[in-house]
């Protein structure tokens, strides 16, 4: 009942948009698109390159709704990342990304054991045993588009 609380006092007139929360990836900051759609966790090849993200090379390609196939360039294993108070490690899928840098797809919220609830623009991330409301900020001035990430591997 608590939690019902806690969104019920949270929620704002954010409706409508792409979700985006601030992060924090190996110490740098930047804002991640929250993508329910988006099966692992994207970020742009030359921000991995410029903040020395070490990565395994991987051939593959990620496919967005209503865009062409993109090139994946590799894998970061166990990259440190930090939203609010949670802190873990997830894998990154590096890419060459069109419009935007930084995805949270379904990976990211299965190991952080988060949840969204979006007419709150809130993430949820439970941290144990409580429950971190993380506020989202939503874009309604961007051109609606379906961000939704597939990643597809090549085979040899």
């Amino acid at each position: 009942m608590s939690l019902l609380s806690a969104i019920q006092t949270i929620v704002g007139e954010q409706i409508g948009g792409c979700m985006y929360v601030k992060t924090e990836v190996e110490g740098n900051k930047l804002e991640a698109t929250v993508d329910t759609g988006a099966d692992t966790v994207y970020l742009e090849k030359e921000f991995v390159d410029k903040i020395l993200i070490p990565y395994k090379k991987e051939k593959g390609y990620v496919k967005g709704v209503n865009t062409k196939s993109l090139p994946i360039h590799g894998l970061a294993r166990d990259a440190n990342i930090q939203i609010g108070p949670w802190r873990g490690k997830v894998d990154i899928n590096t890419a060459s990304l069109d419009d935007r840098k930084f995805y949270l797809g379904m990976d990211f919220f299965d190991r952080a054991k988060a949840f969204i609830v979006s007419y709150a623009s809130t993430l949820f991330i439970m941290v144990d045993g409580q429950v971190h409301l993380i506020p989202m900020r939503r874009d309604t001035k961007k051109k609606r588009v379906l961000p939704a990430l597939r990643f597809s591997k090549i085979r040899n």
